[in-house]
């Protein structure tokens, strides 16, 4: 019985990783912290990505008028995005483009792995040969 409660356990911490996925969002067009928070992450809003969701920061450089912006957006995007949408339009440039699947993961532009979804699980596998 013992075993079956721990199992349980690390199977519903594992599955609210998978499904619960939290992600920075902001538009540096309305708060400039967006574009470049260093130690101001409080600041910044945060979205549930849902089961569907992934995080993603991109940043696109346009001309408006002869002027041009430079601007940042931090939120989700649906499962399958590709960086590869954002070249759609003429006189846009993508500057950088992350999209990943960790907690909060859109802090920075680089890609971060899901390791800690699957984790509860693999541990409570191993848990369980050992006790057996």
């Amino acid at each position: 019985m013992a075993k079956l409660i721990i199992l349980v356990a690390f199977f519903a911490f594992g599955v609210s990783q998978v499904y619960s996925l939290y992600c920075f969002t902001c538009n540096s067009t309305l708060s400039a912290t967006c574009a470049n928070p260093e130690d101001q992450w409080e600041d910044l809003d945060t979205i549930d990505c849902g089961s569907e969701g992934l995080c993603s920061k991109i940043t696109l450089r346009f001309q408006v008028g002869g002027f041009i912006y430079t601007t940042t957006e931090r939120g989700c995007v649906p499962a399958g995005t590709e960086c590869s949408r954002y070249h759609t339009a003429e006189g846009v440039k993508l500057i950088n483009c992350a999209i990943c699947d960790t907690e909060y993961c859109n802090r920075s532009g680089k890609l971060t792995g899901g390791i800690f979804a699957v984790l509860p699980l693999i541990i409570s596998f191993l848990i369980i040969k050992i006790m057996t």
